[in-house]
């Protein structure tokens, strides 16, 4: 109801004609993203029980940061900068402001991994995450 409010133009692809036809072509990558994403939290979740071990260090490489980096792109970069753009496509910089929106939304959503460390930490990954996104959304 949010987009169709804020764009009314954009077809969001809902129609039960091509559905079948839709499903065939991203209903098994839907459904791994999904897997991996779920593989991903529930690995973060009970990573080391204080009893690090190689396979454990190998596992949370692999899943966590390769597996939470391909959903982040997924998300930040296929779905909410191009949302973005879409609803200020009337704007004259409607990709530039949609690549720094969203890198900030990015960026600020990497705080809570260093929330008990300085300040100065915490501002370091966040204009990092924010540069990155950047980096990732300028195509």
């Amino acid at each position: 109801m949010f987009l169709r409010t804020l764009c009314p133009a954009w077809d969001l692809g809902f129609k039960k004609k091509g559905l079948a036809d839709g499903l065939k072509r991203y209903g098994i990558i839907g459904a791994l993203v999904a897997a991996v994403g779920f593989l991903a939290f529930y690995v973060g979740l009970s990573l080391f029980d204080r009893q690090p071990s190689i396979e454990k260090v190998l596992i949370e490489g692999v899943v966590n940061y390769i597996g939470v980096a391909i959903i982040e792109e997924l998300y930040v970069r296929g779905l909410l900068l191009n949302l973005i753009e879409k609803m200020l496509v009337k704007s004259k910089n409607s990709t530039l402001i949609a690549v720094v929106l969203s890198s900030v939304i990015f960026g600020a959503g990497h705080i809570f991994g260093v929330l008990n460390q300085p300040l100065l930490v915490i501002v370091s990954k966040v204009v990092w995450t924010i540069g990155m996104g950047m980096f990732f959304g300028g195509k």
